[in-house]
């Protein structure tokens, strides 16, 4: 029985649930609970099955997905599970774990950020998709790119948006490029990093509740990450940790590591507040901003933060904030409406132009695109390639995405 029949409420993907449970049972000749009905209920709320215990491996993720407690982020629909279990065994990567060493020393921040001067954008590839994404994501390794469409909260990843995706990844959380060419994702109360090439999944770390937020330095082998009840730094190869309480009200955190002691992270009662922090919690400076924070990026010190403008309730701002508690603000178009970050940059949509801001809160107009109903956007880290996604008809059931290349 799914948790949330249990306070006798039902939805359609609770069934689903107990496909699990059922699903567990047939490949492991055991119920994931056992002892007194009091008991197996108490731990369909708050214990996790054992799925250590299942084989083969890629059904560990795929049963995984269908117990999740939270039936928002468990999967929808039998049609979907039916469709993701007939592509696992064909593109499942069995993760490994990651292989500690000592943290590089550096005095640099985190992310390094790239400096491309040429802006030279050409279209490369149009793709119609079969199913509306909700997501999309961009990353790049050695010159080649790779294309991250996401259904509900899972992800195809395509290798420059052939026909057959490459990997597939489940219960897909937050998501973030790293320096290193892989993708960083969270799953559940888990943290993979994926490098396309050679197909390699790393398990950087998990922790005890849902991550809703994180950032990373694999040089540093240093995590910081949000649960939506507390922020925690992690240095993996250390064994440390810290911990702190932390308010969250309307959206989901943002968190950003700086230099090798500071990170940054959001708080406030509408999350309209930016606080960095010392690794040890010292609370370095705090910036009380115009509305809630929704993107956040930094260049070297300083703090680039893109916030909802509720002071003139219309339009955004972007905010450039350092470390003396300095802070600069740009006020942004109201049809400002699609925005994504790279290390160190904001990217926007205002009408058909696609903008890119730096921390001199200077923007710059780096590309026309073909139309203004965007409604999927993403860049690589390294601005090498962007694609937009956006519906080719009227009712919303075909989605297209063009990929573009800066040459």
């Amino acid at each position: 029985m799914a948790p949330e029949r249990l306070y006798e409420r039902f939805t359609f993907n609770s069934d689903l649930y107990s496909l699990g449970i059922l699903a567990f049972e047939l490949l492991t000749g055991e119920l994931p609970f056992t002892g007194s009905t009091l008991e197996i209920a108490q731990a369909h709320l708050t214990q996790e099955a054992p799925l250590e215990r299942v084989e083969p491996a890629y059904m560990q993720e795929f049963i995984g997905y269908l117990l999740e407690k939270d039936a928002n982020t468990r999967l929808r629909s039998a049609d979907e599970a039916l469709r993701l279990l007939g592509c696992l065994h064909q593109t499942y990567v069995p993760p490994q774990k990651l292989a500690l060493a000592a943290a590089t020393p550096a005095s640099l921040p985190c992310a390094t950020q790239i400096q491309r001067p040429q802006q030279n954008w050409q279209p490369r590839y149009t793709y119609n998709c079969h199913q509306t994404a909700d997501r999309l994501w961009v990353l790049s390794q050695t010159g080649r790119c790779w294309v991250a469409l996401g259904y509900q909260n899972h992800l195809d990843v395509f290798a420059d948006l052939q026909d057959k995706a490459s990997f597939l990844l489940l219960n897909v959380g937050s998501l973030r490029n790293l320096s290193d060419g892989s993708l960083a994702y969270s799953s559940g109360t888990k943290l993979y990093s994926l490098l396309p090439e050679p197909g390699k999944r790393t398990l950087l770390a998990e922790v005890s509740r849902r991550l809703l937020d994180f950032d990373y330095c694999p040089h540093q082998q240093r995590l910081v990450f949000c649960d939506g009840h507390s922020v925690t730094v992690q240095y993996l190869a250390e064994g440390r940790n810290y911990y702190y309480p932390l308010e969250h009200y309307v959206l989901e955190p943002k968190v950003c590591l700086l230099n090798q002691h500071w990170f940054a992270h959001t708080g406030g009662y509408m999350d309209h507040a930016m606080v960095l922090r010392e690794d040890t919690g010292a609370i370095l400076q705090r910036w009380f901003l115009d509305g809630p924070i929704l993107e956040c990026t930094h260049q070297q010190e300083h703090l680039l933060v893109l916030t909802m403008n509720l002071e003139h309730s219309a339009g955004y701002s972007l905010w450039r904030l350092t470390p003396d508690g300095a802070q600069e603000r740009l006020r942004l178009s109201p049809h400002t409406e699609k925005h994504c970050v790279t290390p160190g940059y904001l990217f926007w949509l205002e009408k058909t132009g696609l903008y890119r801001c730096d921390s001199r809160l200077a923007p710059l107009l780096v590309a026309t695109l073909p139309t203004d109903a965007v409604e999927l956007l993403s860049i690589s880290a390294e601005q090498d390639f962007f694609a937009i996604g956006y519906f080719a008809d009227q009712a919303h059931t075909a989605l297209t995405i063009h990929l573009w290349e800066n040459t």
